[in-house]
């Protein structure tokens, strides 16, 4: 790894520092994830997964990614399980 220097305001590394203590974490190992983020998202144009929003069984149905039959079954199952 690189060792780098940064100058940050007082409030946000103290905000960082709350953040990594609360969930057991350096400062350093939030700030990699973040700059890793940063190139996945913003230089490599990769969106994150947490953008994403599911696609619902009626939608895969309509456009016969799953078939028929297997979207009945899916249904009856789930409503045996009630």
């Amino acid at each position: 790894m690189k060792p780098i220097t940064i100058n940050v305001s007082v409030p946000v590394y103290q905000q960082y520092k709350e953040y990594a203590l609360k969930r057991g974490r350096s400062v350093s190992e939030l700030i990699r994830e973040a700059m890793d983020q940063f190139i996945r998202e913003r230089v490599e144009n990769r969106p994150s997964l947490h953008n994403f929003r599911p696609i619902g069984l009626e939608l895969l149905a309509d456009a016969k990614i799953i078939g028929d039959d297997l979207m009945d079954e899916m249904v009856s199952h789930g409503t045996d399980r009630c």
